[in-house]
């Protein structure tokens, strides 16, 4: 997948216009699952912080990352 996506920018075929928002998914906690986003603010509570934070079992972090990785192909 990583090389196709390299290959299709290189020709020209895929390109980024814009970003909104990066959002970073976290599963190596044992039974955790949480996300890190940017938050610009102009105080003290800003930066990179967590912004959702779940307690899961393997089979619910299995069908999550499942859940991510189908959003990311389709997109």
């Amino acid at each position: 997948m990583t090389a196709l996506f390299v290959m299709e920018m290189k020709t020209g075929n895929l390109n980024f216009v814009s970003v909104n928002n990066v959002k970073f998914h976290v599963f190596q906690v044992p039974n955790w699952y949480f996300e890190i986003s940017y938050f610009n603010r102009n105080d003290m509570n800003s930066g990179w912080l967590i912004s959702n934070m779940l307690r899961l079992n393997d089979k619910e972090k299995k069908d999550l990352m499942r859940h991510y990785t189908h959003v990311i192909s389709v997109i």
